[in-house]
């Protein structure tokens, strides 16, 4: 399943960068509801902001596990990041081609996903403090 999704952080995409640079750990912390251990790779600067790979591995049971995916960041203005979350992840429905469960776990990974970002700009906000006048 691909998906993209995406919130708003209260912070200057400078601060929500560097907070991620420094705290790459934190994001397992964050993630840890998700389907199995997190693995943070390096990150990669942009002109408008930073990528910063990010796996949930797999995991057995629940409803999706291997998600791949890239945590983005880009300014939206001067106090405010745009938080994004790009990429797939395998969806488990048993058995197997049943439509109505696989959208329900389809929902489930999205619900998920959201509830990761949410936490994540909340953790930025939060640790970050409040940017220098």
């Amino acid at each position: 399943m691909f998906f993209e999704d995406f919130v708003a952080v209260q912070r200057s995409v400078v601060i929500a960068n560097a907070w991620l640079l420094a705290h790459a750990d934190e994001v397992s912390r964050v993630a840890a509801p998700g389907p199995g251990p997190v693995v943070v790779g390096p990150p990669r600067e942009r002109h408008d902001g930073l990528v910063l790979p990010f796996t949930w591995a797999k995991h057995s049971g629940g409803a999706f596990s291997d998600l791949d995916a890239d945590i983005l960041t880009a300014g939206l203005n001067d106090s405010t990041t745009h938080l994004g979350l790009v990429g797939t992840c395998a969806i488990h429905v048993t058995p197997p081609g049943r439509r109505s469960q696989e959208r329900a776990a389809e929902l489930m990974a999205e619900h998920a996903i959201r509830e990761f970002l949410a936490g994540l700009a909340e953790t930025i906000e939060t640790a970050a403090g409040e940017e220098p006048d």
